[in-house]
């Protein structure tokens, strides 16, 4: 649950920030690939499921600067936490790429506001006009 949490207010910061909207595929494929993921820092016993928890949480931190920081694009916010936001617990930090990682489908699948749109009433389907 937690991680669906922070899709949504991932999605919704990002799109708020970019003042964009991303199309109701790419927010499904970004909550089905978090899904997958699971939970993070369930190995261990609870002192180091404790720190791992602490770390996950310190990344969540930089990924929220990292939107505050950086509103032009999903790209741009990407680069930033694959910069800044590092943990030495191996495990969070396997979580939070993962994280990431389901992030970037919204940079990779464009939105309305930047996508090519194919001219459909050329003779050659390859070709393509920016709106």
């Amino acid at each position: 649950m937690r991680i669906c949490a922070f899709v949504l207010i991932a999605l919704v910061a990002i799109a708020a920030a970019q003042q964009d909207t991303y199309t109701d595929d790419q927010k499904n494929q970004a909550l089905e690939c978090m899904q997958r993921i699971g939970e993070p820092c369930q190995s261990g016993n609870n002192e180091v499921k404790e720190a791992c928890q602490d770390e996950v949480d310190q990344l969540d931190q930089c990924f929220d600067q990292c939107i505050d920081d950086n509103k032009e694009t999903t790209n741009n916010i990407i680069g930033c936490v694959q910069l800044n936001c590092k943990s030495e617990n191996n495990n969070a930090q396997t979580f939070f790429d993962q994280k990431t990682a389901c992030m970037a489908i919204l940079e990779e699948n464009p939105s309305s506001k930047d996508e090519k749109k194919i001219d459909l009433d050329q003779e050659n389907i390859n070709n393509t006009e920016t709106p």
